[in-house]
């Protein structure tokens, strides 16, 4: 009769909607319900729960999780010694790097896995069989996903419809109409001002100047949100540009400007302008049309490239003590 064995179990339990996953078929009760039955039912091994990680709303296609973060930090205190998930797709879908966790790191850890109800069990060698082509299949589903998705957010695109998040300043969301842009009355006149006073021939840096002597609040003190505030709390150069560039004031919606990299990955890249989506007269204009093209015009004549003939010693080593940006040397 073989020897039973005690663990020190992790109970495992993951969800995320960007996986396509369902949301009641795979939520974190119905697999903590299976997980812990099959521990109760259990006869060959004891199994003796140290905690549950549960990793709701976070994709399986990367492991930056917070709770799958501790469960690694407790392996590597000695605390657990067994993982146990409903199924391999609720440990990752991403195929390398589940590999490497399965077949690497928990093999040196000595640490048992098991994922029910793919009759997955490291105990078994024979479990390794089929491992490979089961990971590749789970890292397709969310590749497929994805490519669904974005297919129906370009044609909302196409259709003109609003899919960014943050609506630019000037703007919000309809409350009515969804994905649709309406005027924000509180700070749309700031747009038009912005636009007024560099048709009129004054620089960005003096409308800086003019905001700051209004006492006009930057879209980041009118959001009141923290995390847009460390920094953010005086008018920079740059953001009135974007303003200036932005065709969405003459009431055209703007879309698909960026791209993601992969599914996996959140970091974006710029598209070419050549391919963005242009939808005119999708929402009501702060500025016109005219306006807006006589503003392109000047700032094409007003842009000088510069040649720095020399830098100064404490370049980019002298930061604000404030915000923390690097200074700019102007000579």
């Amino acid at each position: 009769m073989e020897k039973t064995s005690t663990y020190k179990t992790a109970v495992y339990m993951r969800l995320s909607r960007d996986d396509g996953d369902d949301r009641e078929s795979e939520s974190i009760s119905n697999q903590r319900k299976i997980i812990y039955d099959f521990i109760e039912k259990s006869m060959q091994d004891k199994f003796i729960i140290i905690d549950d990680y549960i990793d709701d709303g976070y994709t399986g296609t990367n492991f930056n999780r917070p709770d799958f973060k501790r469960l690694i930090e407790d392996i590597e205190k000695g605390k657990v010694n067994c993982i146990i998930t409903k199924d391999l797709s609720r440990f990752g879908r991403d195929h390398i790097m589940s590999g490497y966790y399965l077949e690497n790191y928990f093999r040196e850890k000595n640490i048992r896995y098991i994922a029910i109800n793919d009759n997955m069990d490291s105990k078994d060698d024979n479990s390794y069989d089929m491992l490979s082509f089961k990971l590749s299949f789970n890292d397709y589903y969310p590749r497929d996903i994805s490519k669904k998705i974005r297919k129906v957010k370009i044609m909302k695109m196409q259709n003109g419809e609003y899919q960014a998040g943050q609506p630019p300043f000037g703007y919000r969301k309809s409350k009515t109409v969804k994905n649709k842009l309406e005027i924000n009355p509180e700070t749309a006149p700031i747009i038009k001002l912005i636009f007024d006073l560099y048709l009129s021939g004054i620089s960005v840096r003096k409308i800086i100047q003019i905001l700051y002597d209004r006492g006009i609040k930057t879209p980041a003190q009118y959001s009141g949100k923290k995390q847009y505030l460390k920094g953010n709390d005086y008018w920079q150069r740059s953001f009135i540009q974007k303003i200036l560039h932005n065709q969405v004031y003459t009431g055209a919606v703007v879309s698909h400007t960026t791209s993601k990299v992969s599914y996996k990955i959140k970091k974006c890249v710029r598209v070419p302008k050549k391919d963005w989506i242009i939808v005119e007269n999708m929402h009501e204009p702060i500025i016109s049309k005219e306006q807006f093209n006589e503003v392109q015009e000047l700032m094409k004549k007003r842009t000088a490239t510069r040649t720095r003939k020399h830098d100064h010693i404490l370049k980019g080593i002298v930061k604000c003590g404030k915000c923390r940006r690097k200074y700019d040397y102007k000579t």
